[in-house]
This record gives C-alpha cells, structure tokens and sequence, in this order.
C-alpha cells in the first residue's frame, strides 16, 4: 500500500469514526421526535374537539415554563406543541389565533415549512370568520386553501411533508392534512 493510499484510507476511517455517532445521535432523536408526536396524536384524538385548543395551549405553557432550558431539543418540541395548538384553532375556525401559533411553531423551527405556509395563509383569512352551523363545510376552508396555495406559490413552493417528523405533525390535525394534501396535488401539476 502506497504512502497516499494510506492517508486516504486514514481519512476514511477517521470520518466514518467521527460520522457515524452523529447519525446514530441523529436516528435517536428522530425516532424519539416520532415516539412524542404519536403520543401527542393520541392526546388529539381522545380530546373533545371544542377542548383541543386549550388543552394544547396549556400544553404549551407548560413546556415554556418547565426548568429544562437548556435541553438541546427544546425549541423543535416548543415548534411541534404550537404546531398542533395552531391546527387546533384552525378546526375552530380561529384563523387569526392558528396564525400565532403557527408563528410561533415556524420560528422555534424553521425547517417546519408547513407552519410558514399556514401561518401567512391564515393571516390573509383572519378576516373571515363566519361559522356555519349546520355542520357543512365553511366558506372559511375554502378561502384557507385558497390563501395557502397562494402564500404557498408566492414562497417559492418550499417543500411541505416531505419529513417525517413533519408529516407526522400533519396528519394529528386532520384539517391541515387535507389541506396539504391539496397543495401536495398542486405540486404534482
């Protein structure tokens, strides 16, 4: 074996060394990510509809007040409570209460592009708050698909549930999926 032909395999050996706790770190983390948003489906989902909301905002609350400041995941945990508080106000139809907590979710993460998406779209819809009673779709959704596909467009069309961790905070609230899987379809065309 040649001279360079050693420093070339030392290399190797030195960077799969240092990369490869990385990813094992990095594989833990998700499926942890994955385990907390399963639990948190199921919170969801044994919640009463009208109750989400405040469950979730407490929820939330009870994150920004917990003493583990300085945990390294803090903020994509702040990001994923929000997130689901804000698909919560969204069911209710509170467009301009779901801004906020979408905002809140795309700063603590910005990776989180379906919270940027939303929390414009909801603000451009904040206005419209007529509820129907009847129990029939609102005018409300119609106009929140519009606003997303537009704000989507205007964004330059960031990818949307293309991780895992966020297409599994998309499918707990049930809205949101089905409006991102319109703009997924739109995507394709």
């Amino acid at each position: 074996m040649s001279p360079s032909s050693a420093a070339i395999a030392a290399l190797i050996v030195g960077i799969v060394v240092i990369a490869l706790p990385v990813c094992i770190r990095a594989y833990r983390r998700r499926g942890a990510a994955l385990a907390r948003i399963r639990r948190w489906q199921t919170l969801w989902d044994r919640t009463e509809r009208d109750r989400r909301a405040p469950v979730f905002y407490q929820l939330l609350k009870d994150h920004d007040a917990s003493p583990e400041a300085d945990h390294p995941g803090r903020e994509r945990v702040r990001a994923e409570i929000a997130f689901l508080c804000g698909c919560a106000h969204l069911e209710e139809q509170d467009a301009c209460a779901a801004a906020r907590m979408f905002q809140v979710a795309y700063h603590a993460d910005p990776k989180l592009n379906t919270a940027l998406v939303l929390a414009f779209a909801c603000l451009k819809v904040g206005t419209q708050s007529d509820r129907p009673s009847d129990g029939q779709p609102s005018p409300h959704t119609a106009a929140l698909l519009e606003k997303c596909a537009e704000t989507w467009d205007e964004l330059g069309r960031p990818p949307v549930g293309r991780r895992a961790r966020e297409r599994a905070l998309i499918t707990a609230g049930e809205s949101v999926e089905q409006l991102m899987r319109s703009l997924t379809q739109a995507e394709i065309r």
